[in-house]
């Protein structure tokens, strides 16, 4: 199963340039983390 950690501060998105968001792998524990800056596209 994977699952999806949002970050707390979403709803203050305009006082922040760069958004990273963490997507787990609760079996097996692996992660993928992206980072983007904001109106850009989002990278591995």
């Amino acid at each position: 199963m994977v699952s999806d950690a949002r970050n707390p501060y979403v709803g203050m998105w305009a006082y922040f340039r760069t958004v990273y968001r963490f997507v787990f792998d609760t079996e097996s524990g692996d992660y993928v983390a992206y980072a983007s800056m904001q109106g850009e596209k989002e990278e591995k």
